[in-house]
């Protein structure tokens, strides 16, 4: 039998896909602060996690997260989940590649009474801009470490 917390964070994850903003922001504290470890930035309150939600929903229109496993201990959630999506608009200050992306994505999520006060998302961004198109090792730093 599922916890709450997973129903919630399924449900989470299910507008997010749908881009639902109010409803997305609905499952969240007032002062949710959402991290993003791999560009290391925290999104604190309302208008900054909206803001990043849509500018990742306007860069890739069929984001997708599709959970794999959920692993829950002393009211904490940790889930596992496949990351897509196809890269259309701005991203991280580069233009839309039209190239698709599939990463494995892990969330932290920490709970305040019956909403979601905490997620922490950790992805492989170098993997996940390399799909995309976009060196991110000089070539010369590659073939060092192919030469050796």
């Amino acid at each position: 039998m599922k916890s709450w917390r997973v129903e919630l964070i399924e449900q989470h994850i299910e507008v997010e896909n749908r881009h639902l903003m109010e409803e997305m922001l609905a499952t969240l504290s007032d002062e949710d602060p959402v991290r993003d470890e791999a560009a290391g930035k925290v999104y604190e309150g309302r208008d900054a996690v909206a803001g990043r939600y849509a500018e990742l929903w306007q860069a890739f229109p069929d984001f997708n997260v599709r959970p794999v496993r959920f692993t829950e201990e002393n009211g904490i959630v940790v889930m596992e989940a496949i990351y897509s999506g196809t890269h259309k608009g701005a991203y991280l200050g580069m233009q839309g590649s039209g190239q698709s992306f599939s990463i494995r994505l892990v969330n932290v999520f920490e709970f305040k009474g019956d909403r979601i006060s905490r997620e922490n998302i950790y992805i492989d961004l170098a993997s996940q801009l390399r799909q995309l198109g976009i060196e991110v090792v000089p070539n010369r730093a590659i073939q060092q470490l192919t030469n050796q």
